[in-house]
């Protein structure tokens, strides 16, 4: 029904962080938001984290089967939707994230697992 839809979305920012691609451990960042889009962050520092949707620009290809590295210790293989690996048919991923500080056309965010100038498609507030 859909397989020839062309879907074409913009970025509303760009992460800037220390993360890169095979770390484990996560550090802060901030997501620099595009001026035309900043007036989306009204209200947003009254909650406490948001679901960053943004894309894996640094990944060309893809595969449907990946061993994830994380509490995986016999290596084993899943379908790719059952995993968080950046190699994805569409590249898109998300993270739950804690905000630290929203500003005019920023967020300071913790536990970022995002690598600098990843673009950000979307921003989410979440409830809990």
């Amino acid at each position: 029904m859909f397989e020839d839809l062309v879907i074409n979305v913009k970025p509303i920012g760009w992460v800037e962080s220390d993360f890169e691609i095979g770390q484990r451990q996560k550090t802060k960042g901030i997501i620099h938001i595009f001026d035309e889009y900043k007036e989306g962050l009204f209200r947003l520092n009254e909650f406490k984290f948001i679901m960053v949707v943004f894309y894996f620009h640094k990944f060309s290809n893809f595969s449907l089967m990946a061993t994830p590295p994380h509490n995986n210790p016999n290596k084993t293989q899943y379908g790719v939707f059952a995993t968080h690996s950046p190699k994805r048919p569409n590249h898109i991923g998300v993270s739950i994230v804690p905000i630290l500080e929203v500003g005019e056309n920023y967020i300071k965010i913790d536990n970022c697992d995002m690598v600098s100038t990843t673009p950000v498609l979307d921003i989410k507030a979440q409830w809990n």
